[in-house]
């Protein structure tokens, strides 16, 4: 997939919210060739700090920043000292 086919994928998606890179590699299927895999590059993951500024930038938190980092360390930290399992991934309404 060449830069010009993933840029025609995303138009019309609207307002650009995160960039990500991506690793091609190639599709190894039998009979198949010039077609790829796309997997997202992972070399970063989100910190607390990071969850809180988005939130700040474009999530519509309004609050002090601060504050902010104190109660979300705090909810992730309350789990692990009563040595409970910890779900992350939760629907919200």
């Amino acid at each position: 997939m060449k830069e010009s086919t993933i840029t025609t994928l995303l138009k019309g998606a609207g307002e650009v919210l995160h960039r990500i890179k991506v690793k091609l590699y190639p599709l190894r299927l039998p009979g198949v060739k010039g077609q790829f895999i796309v997997r997202t590059n992972n070399e970063k993951v989100m910190t607390v700090e990071d969850v809180c500024d988005s939130l700040q930038n474009r999530g519509g938190f309004s609050g002090d920043r601060e504050l902010l980092l104190d109660h979300v360390r705090k909810y992730y930290k309350e789990p692990l000292l009563s040595g409970l399992p910890f779900k992350t991934h939760q629907k919200w309404l």
